[in-house]
C-alpha cells in the first residue's frame, strides 16, 4: 500500500507535485480552532496500516506545531504504521542546546 499524503499548511501546488511524482492518495483532514484557539483535528481518511506523510510548510511555526503534533498523534491512534514529515522550512533548527 502507498502512503497517504496529508496537506497541512503546504501549498497546493506542492502536495500536487508530490502526489503527481510518487502516485499516492491525499488523504482528507480537517484542522480547524475553536474561538478560544484550540485546536481540533479529525482523520477522515483510513489510516489503519498505512504509512502516512504529513506536509507541513512551518513558516510562523508557533501557531502551526501544536495542530502538527495532533495530526501525528491522532494518525498513530486509528492505526497507521509511521507518520512522516515533509517540511521544506523546518523551524527552531537555528536554535542552540544549552548542552
Amino acid at each position: 500500500m502507498k502512503p497517504i499524503i496529508f496537506n497541512l499548511f503546504a501549498e497546493e501546488y506542492l502536495v500536487n507535485m508530490i502526489k503527481t511524482h510518487l502516485r499516492n492518495a491525499i488523504g482528507k483532514i480537517v484542522v480547524r480552532q475553536f474561538p478560544d484557539e484550540e485546536t481540533y483535528v479529525k482523520i477522515e481518511s483510513d489510516v489503519k496500516r498505512a504509512d502516512v506523510i504529513v506536509i507541513a510548510i512551518l513558516n510562523r511555526p508557533n501557531s502551526k506545531i501544536l495542530p502538527l503534533l495532533f495530526v501525528a498523534q491522532t494518525a498513530k491512534d486509528l492505526g497507521a504504521k509511521h507518520v512522516g514529515l515533509i517540511a521544506p522550512y523546518l523551524p527552531y533548527m537555528r536554535q542552540r542546546s544549552g548542552i
